[in-house]
């Protein structure tokens, strides 16, 4: 009842009757018995020690959140200052690219299929196949590339051995699909000004494309792009393409086999002196390395990271790299936003990988939107 009463009188008897309750010249007495009251008691202790976890489960909220915040934010400031010491490498990801206004790498391989069967032939190597052809390989985006590489060979295979030529066509026309030329959007503009400043001493880039080259040929910049080893030419700012080039202007045959299947990272695995690896160590060993549109899911990266780390036996990792990464959804459901990641399991996520990528060398940096990404570089 939400009668309210301004006495309440205990009885001795366990049976007491609502209509034992008195209104005695407007005054309301309510008659309860001990039992009642011990319960009551019981349920406003409750309801004071949730009020009091509530607040404490609020504290300890904000204060994490803070303590998030100033690690971000001491990150952020010690990146700053090794930028300042101008001894920076970049390694650049697909991310860049796609800003660029190239494919990502779901949309590459995408494109891949359609070049490879453009006349939408009866086979499984087709546009609608996609998901399938991602279920054979298991999600590896090298293991598909591979499969597609095989499966656009396999008729020529007796005839001519030697088929990678015919993908890298393909791939060329995959990868640029009738763009005449690049987006200069801001993204790469942050990245120029770095380098036109000095702070950058070169990039390692993974991407298949010339978007640096292009952008810093226009601002009259001498570079000189290094795909297969060769020897750096004093004055010119380098840029290692460390899985291969594929130019937008030109779509060269015998160029060699980018990186991008599984055979051609296996090579990348076996070679401990291939020149790609050996640049990249250097990179990691004697500079300060900035991640730039990675996922830092490739696992010969990881690998190098790895041994770079290595020569540190201290307990304590001092991980003298950074890496920018966008904060995503731990788990994120197509059909039912209801069924996503908590904001607590996201941020135990985020935690995660950030210890991960600790011990491998490098301090990360969150941001929400790919279009915060160059506001950040642009305060360095």
């Amino acid at each position: 009842s939400k009668e309210e009463y301004n006495f309440v009188l205990i009885h001795n008897s366990r049976n007491i009757k609502p209509d034992w309750n008195l209104n005695i010249d407007g005054i309301n007495i309510s008659i309860i018995s001990f039992e009642d009251l011990k319960n009551r008691s019981s349920k406003c202790q409750e309801s004071d020690n949730d009020d009091d976890e509530n607040k404490n489960d609020y504290i300890n909220d904000i204060d994490k959140r803070l303590e998030i915040e100033n690690n971000q934010a001491r990150i952020f400031d010690s990146l700053k200052a090794e930028v300042n010491k101008r001894n920076l490498t970049l390694f650049l990801g697909a991310g860049v690219s796609v800003s660029g206004g190239l494919p990502s790498w779901d949309n590459l391989l995408q494109n891949l299929v359609q070049e490879i069967n453009p006349k939408l032939n009866p086979s499984i190597l087709s546009s609608q196949s996609i998901a399938k052809i991602k279920n054979v390989a298991n999600n590896s985006a090298i293991i598909m590339a591979r499969y597609m590489r095989v499966g656009k060979d396999q008729p020529r295979m007796k005839l001519r051995p030697d088929t990678n030529n015919i993908f890298n066509e393909a791939l060329h026309r995959a990868l640029y699909s009738g763009s005449g030329a690049y987006n200069k959007e801001a993204l790469i503009e942050s990245i120029e000004r770095l380098i036109i400043d000095k702070k950058v001493k070169a990039v390692v880039t993974y991407n298949f494309d010339d978007y640096l080259e292009d952008t810093l040929k226009k601002s009259k910049i001498p570079y000189q792009t290094i795909a297969d080893g060769g020897r750096l030419i004093a004055g010119n700012f380098p840029i290692y393409h460390v899985h291969g080039l594929l130019p937008i202007a030109k779509n060269d045959p015998n160029i060699p086999n980018p990186v991008l299947t599984e055979e051609t990272y296996h090579k990348l695995y076996q070679d401990a002196y291939q020149w790609s690896n050996v640049e990249q160590l250097h990179a990691l060993n004697n500079t300060t390395c900035v991640f730039i549109g990675l996922s830092m899911t490739d696992p010969n990266l990881r690998r190098l990271m790895e041994i770079s780390m290595m020569k540190n036996e201290s307990d304590n990792i001092i991980a003298p790299h950074y890496v920018f990464l966008r904060k995503t959804k731990f788990f994120k459901d197509k059909n039912n936003n209801a069924n996503d990641s908590t904001e607590i399991e996201d941020e135990e996520n985020r935690l995660i990988i950030e210890k991960m990528l600790h011990e491998l060398g490098a301090n990360v940096i969150w941001y929400d939107k790919h279009e915060d990404l160059p506001g950040l570089l642009n305060q360095l």
